[in-house]
Order: structure tokens, then C-alpha cells, then sequence
């Protein structure tokens, strides 16, 4: 190499160095963070919970001991005052003897005047009055009839009487047959709505003197239906008109003949009472 050239050759140098030291400063500016890109971390607090030591005999007797509660004497009830009495003594004033008083039952149960002695019935509808009381006296009967189930229903019918019954009809309606012998039995009663042959004449038997055979309707009941025929016996008297009414029961009905005034309970079961 020339002189010339070893003189230049630092300053040359030189003139590198402080080039690459300006490129190293630069990228080391470009490549430092900026303040707004780091993000500030939040400090967590750890809270520690104190578990306090299991109190021992000492202190657990003076707790229960702390917690007793204040007794407070209660206080004293109010006396009794008289008080005046406003009525009727039903027993005697005391007169000094041992033995108790006794009391007039018939007059402590005694009704108080003006109110009603009947109880109320259970019976929506009622028993008509033209029926009169009478055959309420046949008690067995009058509650196996139980309360009306409709009013009374009056017609004009038909009357035969026998040796030992009677029969009625209603026009278009059905027959019938009561039993009135007085032998201490319920009597024997039949309720005819099926219409029978009419019978004419009396089919050849000859009754005792002042007795009939039925005819018609209650012939054809009297031959046809069993049993009439013996119950009943012979007729007494013609078929003649009446006014006639009933009303019918829960178990039965109440028949009434306005002609003699008398009345009958007809059971449901076949039983008859009466006449009342």
C-alpha cells in the first residue's frame, strides 16, 4: 500500500463508525415502546379470614351465663269484684239445712208462652188438611208414608162395598181394592191399572140372600185378579157415585171417600189401614 493511502485510512474509518452508530441509533428508536402501549396491571388484594380459636369450658359458661334473661316478677291479677245478679232463682233460698233442694222438673222444662211446641217438618209439601188427623194416631203407617210428593188430587169416582172391603174407580183411571176387616193385621190392598174384561151377570154363582156379584170393571177385578175375590166376599151394595180424593206419599198415599168421611193409608208394600 502507498503512504497516501495509510494516511486516509482512519479518517475513513472514522467516518464508518459514526455511520453505523447513527443506523444503530435509529433502529434502536424505531423499536422502544411506546408509552400508551403498555397496559397498567391492577394489584390484587388477598383477604385472609380469621377463624377465631374454639372457646373453652371457662368461656363458653360465661357466654351462657351472659345470654340468661332478666327475670321479671309478673304482676299480680286484679281481684274480683261482685257482680249483681239480674234474673229468677229456680231453687229456694238457702235455709241453713244439709240436704240439697230439689227443683220442680215441670217447671224449669216448662214452654215459654206464645212460642210454637211443634218442631218444624222436614216436608216441603204437606199432608192437605181434608185428610183430618185421625190416621196420624196409626203411627207405624203414618211414617212409612213419609212427606206428600204432590197435592191432593180430588175427582168424582165410583163406590161398591163388600162384605169384608170396598173398591173405588176413577174414570180412565185405575181401581182400587181395600181391605177393612177389623182382625188385628194389617189389611190387604191392590192398586188395579191394567183395564180387565168387563163381566156381565153374575157368571152363574148364586150369592146369599142380600148380597150382589160385581159386574162390570169390578166384576172383571172381582173373577180375574187373585185374591179379591176371597178377601172381599160379596158386594153389599151397587156401584154408586162419589167424590173421592188422594194424595200421594214417599211411601204411599192417603185415600179419602167423602160420601161416609172415612180415610185410608195405602202403603206401597200392599198394607192398608183405616178406616180413620
Amino acid at each position: 500500500m502507498s503512504p497516501r493511502n495509510r494516511r486516509g485510512l482512519p479518517g475513513g474509518l472514522a467516518l464508518i463508525g459514526l455511520a453505523l452508530v447513527g443506523f444503530l441509533t435509529a433502529c434502536q428508536s424505531d423499536a422502544a415502546p411506546t408509552a400508551d402501549a403498555i397496559q397498567a396491571v391492577q394489584a390484587k388484594l388477598l383477604a385472609t379470614v380469621y377463624i377465631s380459636p374454639t372457646p373453652d369450658a371457662a368461656q363458653q359458661q360465661a357466654t351462657r351465663q351472659a345470654a340468661l334473661p332478666t327475670l321479671t316478677a309478673p304482676a299480680a291479677p286484679p281481684q274480683p269484684s261482685p257482680t249483681v245478679y239480674v234474673g229468677v232463682f229456680l231453687e229456694p233460698p238457702d235455709t241453713g239445712d244439709d240436704e240439697a233442694p230439689i227443683l220442680d222438673a215441670t217447671q224449669v222444662f216448662a214452654l215459654i208462652p206464645d212460642l210454637p211446641t211443634e218442631r218444624p217438618s222436614r216436608c216441603q209439601t204437606v199432608a192437605d188438611a181434608g185428610f183430618g188427623d185421625g190416621w196420624r194416631a196409626e203411627t207405624v203407617a203414618a211414617q212409612a208414608l213419609g212427606c206428600p210428593i204432590e197435592a191432593v188430587m180430588a175427582f168424582t169416582g165410583v163406590v161398591q162395598v163388600f162384605e169384608r172391603g170396598v173398591m173405588y174407580y176413577q174414570q180412565g183411571g185405575p181401581i182400587w181394592v181395600i181391605e177393612t176387616t177389623n182382625d188385628g193385621f194389617p189389611n190387604r190392598q191392590w192398586f188395579i191399572t191394567q183395564a180387565l174384561p168387563p163381566v156381565e151377570g153374575d157368571q152363574g154363582i148364586t150369592p146369599p140372600e142380600g148380597l150382589k156379584v160385581p159386574v162390570f170393571g169390578f166384576g172383571g177385578v172381582w173373577f180375574g185378579v187373585s185374591g179379591v175375590r176371597d178377601t172381599l166376599g160379596f158386594a153389599r151394595t151397587d156401584e154408586q157415585s162419589s167424590p173421592l180424593a188422594y194424595q200421594r206419599f214417599e211411601g204411599g198415599m192417603l185415600f179419602f171417600d167423602a160420601n161416609s168421611g172415612i180415610v185410608f193409608i195405602l202403603l206401597a208394600d200392599g198394607s192398608a189401614y183405616g178406616p180413620f
